[in-house]
């Protein structure tokens, strides 16, 4: 007996800033959930605990740095935010 399989191309788009709000996103629902304060975040990083207030409410811009930070000390990968994007077929 044969079998057939087809291949369903799938194309997911996802740009920088689509990046920038998931992570922060991601970092709110784990602060949510308990899984640490803003204060402790903002010991792992090493930055204030205001910033992280602020980048987390949007009254600041996520920077590359500590976008990378927070990838590198969460175990974050780009996969992951890229994970929940709604797919488009061609």
């Amino acid at each position: 007996m044969y079998f057939s399989l087809e291949s369903e191309f799938v194309e997911i788009r996802v740009d920088f800033a689509t990046l920038k709000s998931r992570l922060v996103n991601h970092i709110n629902k784990r602060i949510n959930n308990g899984e640490f304060t803003e204060r402790g975040l903002a010991r792992l990083l090493g930055i204030s605990q205001p910033q992280v207030h602020n980048v987390l409410k949007g009254a600041r811009k996520l920077s590359c740095e500590v976008g990378d930070r927070i990838l590198v000390k969460l175990d974050v990968s780009l996969l992951d935010l890229i994970a929940d994007q709604p797919r488009t077929e061609n």
